[in-house]
């Protein structure tokens, strides 16, 4: 990957980040803050919101009460983007290994996920030249930050497209019908997904595992017109095999998306093999639609006349 430089103001990034997860935290009970600021700063805006939706993620998962505060503050020539919670925290003996891919700090429940969102924020962090640091206090919460460069540059002339995609899209112009059959295991996820997809008109069958989705469509007779699942399930099977194994009993080659957070090679190359489309986590609603859309003009989903 190759950064693209430019300047943006922060709130563009803070405002796209509050509109993606205040449902989520507001659903979880936790009181999600984020605390605007004036300040411009100069990275690879893509990148860096990635970097930041991680750091939310992860901090909404490890939080089961208090609240999750976002905001940023100047060190000289430098902006520190901090994201804290009141959550579980991180035992001082992994701090050191929590940028590693895969490792997840033990706990007494498993909250999901695959263990990539912080080695990501670290390796994108090594890519712009982004001082990642984390503060921590188990049983009190934790705080991460990203140091990126501040500017003083004009971006009045940018300002009303610095940050278009992770806005809601757009998609009157192409009106469609049909169902989606998501299978997803994380409840906060799977109905996170379920409220953007209606606010479509789509509708919606919800699975937890290939298992629930298999019976859905053998026992209950559905029909879906795009299948949409996560790669990591729990069971025999994963997204790619859950697919498949629906593509069989369906008797026919349902288009679908795969949702995942795992990027290694073999993983992204197996997926591209099974003919199905993919979507890094965190989701982006702009991108997931627009995979949706491709899929409705070339029929997958019954256009409406």
């Amino acid at each position: 990957m190759t950064p693209s430089i430019s300047a943006f103001p922060v709130n563009a990034l803070f405002d796209a980040i509050a509109a993606d997860f205040s449902e989520i935290a507001e659903e979880k009970g936790l009181d999600l803050r984020v605390v605007r600021s004036r300040l411009t700063v100069r990275s690879d805006q893509q990148m860096l919101e990635e970097m930041v939706r991680n750091l939310v993620s992860n901090a909404i998962r490890y939080t089961d009460q208090g609240k999750v505060l976002i905001g940023c503050r100047r060190a000289d020539d430098k902006v520190r983007i901090e994201v804290w919670d009141s959550g579980i925290g991180i035992p001082g003996q992994h701090i050191v290994h929590i940028f590693e891919e895969h490792y997840q700090v033990p706990q007494g429940a498993n909250p999901g996920g695959v263990g990539l969102g912080l080695a990501i924020v670290q390796r994108l962090g090594s890519l712009l030249g982004h001082r990642v640091a984390v503060r921590s206090v188990p049983g009190k919460g934790s705080g991460f930050s990203i140091e990126i460069p501040v500017t003083h540059e004009s971006v009045v002339a940018n300002h009303s497209s610095t940050h278009s995609s992770t806005a809601l899209p757009d998609i009157a112009d192409t009106a469609f019908s049909g169902t989606i059959l998501l299978i997803e295991d994380e409840d906060q996820v799977r109905r996170a997904l379920e409220r953007l997809l209606r606010t479509k008109g789509l509708g919606i069958l919800s699975a937890a595992s290939a298992n629930e989705a298999l019976t859905l469509v053998r026992q209950n007779g559905a029909r879906p017109d795009l299948v949409i699942s996560d790669y990591n399930l729990p069971g025999k099977m994963n997204g790619i095999e859950s697919i498949e194994a629906v593509r069989e009993v369906l008797a026919w080659k349902v288009p679908a998306i795969v949702l995942t957070g795992d990027i290694r090679t073999h993983v992204t190359k197996s997926i591209a093999t099974h003919d199905l489309s993919v979507v890094v986590k965190p989701v982006q609603a702009d991108e997931l639609f627009q995979l949706i859309k491709r899929h409705a003009r070339s029929g997958a989903l019954a256009a409406e006349s």
